[in-house]
């Protein structure tokens, strides 16, 4: 069996394991040291503890800042070019509010986060605050279900979750079919339900190692049932 793992930082670590790796260090996120850090914290990283556990090889896409359909994408992409039948794609939704967008000669995903960077170009804070700030929520959940989809239509098992949002209302929207999820589609996310002692730290709300762990556990057991 090989598993694919596609996902924001919540399950590409972010800073899950820079306390061991560079102690008393400042977190440092964008610089060399950063680029070194996201390779040496593989071993702690949710696809590593989850293959460990089904004693099964991995692929991990994951990536800070990604957006919903980016990983679609990618994970299409992958899974069109595997040539096996072993394959379990595992995928953690991450904030709807997110977008794709051509950038010269490259995709980019631009988020909330960036909306007063000033590191970014004009033109893209721009967009952010068009075509993500001034959308509605609905606008968001329908994204999010567009990408979705772009799974869902594909020979493939799948073991999904929401890393990152906030329950809604799906009365109106397209069904999501569960099979697969460890939790609703539509309800409470990762993030949401996670307490103080979950957390890396309380400014880092990304899950700490031991609910990292956990989780792995929840997405081994879901495996065999899809």
């Amino acid at each position: 069996m090989h598993l694919l793992f596609v996902g924001c930082s919540w399950v590409a670590g972010d800073a899950l394991a820079w306390d061991l790796l560079y102690p008393g260090e400042t977190w440092r996120i964008g610089t060399s040291q950063y680029q070194q850090y996201c390779l040496d914290r593989r071993p702690y990283t949710l696809a590593h503890l989850t293959a460990g556990l089904v004693s099964a090889t991995y692929t991990d896409l994951s990536r800070d800042g990604i957006s919903n359909h980016s990983m679609a994408l990618e994970a299409r992409e992958f899974i069109l070019k595997y040539p096996g039948d072993d394959l379990v794609v595992c995928v953690g939704w991450t904030d709807p509010a997110r977008r794709r967008v051509w950038d010269h000669d490259r995709w980019i995903d631009l988020g909330l986060q960036y909306l007063d960077d000033p590191k970014l170009p004009r033109q893209w804070r721009e967009y952010i605050r068009h075509s993500i700030v001034l959308r509605t929520d609905q606008d968001h959940l329908q994204d999010y279900l567009t990408a979705c989809a772009i799974l869902a239509d594909l020979p493939v098992r799948l073991v999904q979750w929401r890393s990152v949002g906030t329950s809604f209302d799906p009365l109106g929207l397209p069904h999501v079919d569960a099979q697969g999820w460890i939790s609703d589609p539509y309800g409470d996310s990762w993030h949401s339900r996670l307490t103080p002692s979950q957390r890396i730290s309380p400014t880092n709300l990304h899950p700490n190692r031991l609910e990292v762990l956990a989780h792995a556990d929840r997405i081994a057991a879901r495996i065999p049932c899809i």
